[in-house]
């Protein structure tokens, strides 16, 4: 049986998916929504083995790593700085192409993956960089994290003001 490689392309909205087979022909190519069970269906459903699939490194990725991973999926995130020049060399830069230009580099392994901290690294980092200096810059007055700071895929959302915080799940 043939493993086919999947190139992911991520953005806010939507995602581009593209589907490999070894010998670089491309065998599905899909825009689908923002949700990792409408990727993980599609996937799913496809009739050849996946061997792995990639995506670049962004604001979504993590959220879309570990869920995929969940899925039971071989997931690898490619640094966005490796695939800029690789991706801005194509004709026509659409989220179509760009996913398909990195199911290529996928296949053909030229990338180094990106190391993707665990859930509770990001969440801790998340929190101690929402904490407020004090008015001498010695010490931490302020301990509570404010949504502002928080970034988009982090689980913690404001419920009101002065009322804390609920993890989201």
């Amino acid at each position: 049986m043939m493993e086919h490689f999947v190139g992911l392309d991520v953005s806010l909205r939507s995602r581009a998916l593209c589907v490999v087979d070894p010998k670089g022909n491309v065998v599905r190519e899909r825009e689908l929504a923002c949700e990792v069970n409408d990727i993980a269906a599609c996937l799913s459903d496809f009739e050849f083995l996946i061997e792995r699939i990639a995506l670049e490194a962004g604001t979504m990725s993590r959220h879309l790593n570990f869920g995929l991973q969940a899925a039971g999926f071989d997931v690898v995130c490619l640094e966005a700085r490796q695939l800029n020049p690789a991706l801005s060399a194509m004709r026509n830069k659409t989220d179509k192409n760009d996913a398909r230009g990195i199911a290529h580099i996928l296949r053909t392994g030229w990338f180094s993956p990106l190391h993707m901290k665990s859930r509770e690294a990001h969440g801790l980092r998340a929190l101690h960089s929402t904490r407020k200096p004090s008015a001498l810059g010695r010490q931490l007055s302020n301990t509570t994290p404010t949504d502002r700071r928080l970034p988009r895929s982090h689980p913690l959302r404001r419920l009101s003001a002065g009322t804390g915080f609920c993890k989201v799940s």
